[in-house]
């Protein structure tokens, strides 16, 4: 059976950023082509890995956490201590233990409004440093 998305969360720290209903995690690792002359098929490696996370929600303009985001945003500040969880207590994180200058960046804030809806936001991070899951 598949997990619940009822108690996934975006959280700063262990504080709820209000108004997500959504985030995707992306983790991949780049190609780096070892082929040399005379080979007759083409041989890959593994060079360095990377993450980047989509989320959003509805925007909730007197949630501290969102407005926090827009500093982070402005500034192009690392952030630390952003969470992703699956559920109440399985998490995807920078992994700071392995790296101390892990984190993400804002790279992208997207707000949106229809006239029989509510407003709308999304935002793009960019992973420095490794990520990992947590708990369990």
């Amino acid at each position: 059976m598949g997990e619940s998305g009822r108690y996934a969360a975006v959280k700063l720290n262990t504080d709820l950023i209000r108004g997500i209903g959504k985030w995707d995690l992306t983790m991949d690792a780049k190609e780096v082509d070892d082929s040399e002359f005379g080979d007759g098929w083409e041989r890959t490696d593994v060079a360095t890995m990377g993450w980047k996370v989509s989320f959003s929600g509805l925007v909730r303009p007197d949630d501290p956490f969102q407005q926090a985001l827009d500093a982070y945003f402005l500034s192009g500040a690392l952030i630390p201590d952003i969470r992703f969880y699956l559920n109440a207590t399985v998490y995807f994180a920078p992994d700071v233990a392995v790296n101390p200058e892990a984190g993400g960046r804002v790279k992208s804030q997207k707000f949106g409004q229809d006239k029989d809806k509510n407003a709308t936001v999304a935002y793009e991070i960019s992973g420095s440093g490794p990520i990992n899951r947590f708990g369990g």
